[in-house]
């Protein structure tokens, strides 16, 4: 079946484009040793109602990923639904003010955000990202930087 799909993407999903790309990704976390590096992709699904990414790290410790971000008509907003490796699928929500775009969930076991910060020319990505088990506030993770290929 050949079926022509929209090309861009949906008016919604739009502001999210300055993510769509290559990017090679740095990270120092403090239970390994040295630099991680990997990469991260992020396009336009077919019909452009979705924001398909993957992305994998040169450490088997650290899962290789899948995610698909939309419009969620029920909350008026962005969720993402994040698969990796391991075989975990979790669901965030995301924002976007100005510069800065959040991914969070809420989980009485293990709650987590990360916090996308982009340059003014939106080809780097400084990446802080936070975790919490139970009912404890989040504490810092690990950062990564995002540059554009």
């Amino acid at each position: 079946m050949n079926q022509a799909y929209p090309t861009g993407p949906d008016p919604r999903l739009k502001p999210l484009e300055i993510l769509v790309g290559t990017w090679e990704v740095k990270a120092n976390h403090p239970e390994v040793p040295g630099p991680l590096h990997g990469w991260a992709t992020y396009e336009w699904f077919p019909g452009g109602k979705f924001l398909l990414a993957r992305t994998g790290m040169n450490n088997p410790d650290f899962p290789a990923g899948l995610m698909l971000i939309g419009y969620d008509e029920a909350t008026g907003g962005y969720i993402q639904h994040y698969f990796d490796s391991r075989g975990l699928m979790r669901d965030y929500h995301l924002t976007l003010h100005d510069k800065t775009l959040t991914f969070w969930r809420n989980d009485p076991e293990f709650s987590q955000r990360f916090t996308y910060t982009f340059s003014d020319d939106g080809n780097t990505i400084n990446l802080h990202l936070e975790k919490a088990r139970g009912n404890a506030p989040l504490e810092h993770d690990f950062d990564q930087i995002y540059e554009r290929v």
